[in-house]
């Protein structure tokens, strides 16, 4: 099947979102799903990996980040900050880090989302304020490779409940879900 129109007035909801998320997009100015965002959320909903290239701008970014927000809000029992890391997205740079982080803000900024905390890691932080973070709780981690390598390495956390992950690349997103094993401290 191919995907929709762009023209053709699908909405968010229409893709499977919450419909409070849905609004929560449209009060963002996001009024109408990107091609990216028709053809990827309904299958991450579903649970299915997606690979995904897609120019700069294009809306890869909600494109993962609508469904990890969804799927962590309607987990129950309700997701708390102590429950650890649940969701994962890599990416190879700072300044994309810091951007997709303020995305994922901006979506768990709904009336009710408040519950999901999402947090960052990545190269010129300080790792004792890192730790610090990791301990108090990040349900959405954000990381830069590097970064996110050298805590897992060096047994300074653990991330074995995490279940999903989106690699951004740039302008090449993966969401797929991550063998326990491969998180877990040996």
């Amino acid at each position: 099947a191919s995907a929709p129109d762009p023209g053709d007035g699908v909405s968010f909801e229409d893709l499977g979102v919450a419909s409070d998320l849905a609004e929560h997009l449209e009060d963002c100015n996001f009024q109408a799903p990107t091609d990216v965002q028709r053809r990827t959320i309904p299958a991450l909903l579903k649970g299915r990996d997606a690979l995904v290239k897609s120019p700069t701008g294009s809306g890869k970014t909600l494109a993962f980040a609508v469904p990890i927000v969804q799927s962590l809000h309607e987990g129950r029992p309700k997701l708390r900050r102590e429950d650890g890391t649940r969701a994962i997205v890599i990416t190879p740079t700072r300044e994309l880090a810091t951007q997709i982080e303020e995305v994922v803000q901006l979506l768990l900024g709904r009336k009710g989302y408040h519950h999901v905390v999402p947090g960052s890691l990545m190269g010129g932080e300080s790792r004792k304020r890192e730790k610090a973070r990791l301990r108090k709780g990040i349900n959405v981690l954000v990381a830069t490779p590097g970064r996110l390598a050298d805590l897992v390495t060096a047994r300074r956390t653990t991330l074995g409940r995490a279940g999903c992950s989106a690699r951004n690349a740039g302008r090449t997103c993966r969401w797929t879900g991550i063998p326990r094993r491969s998180l877990m401290r040996k």
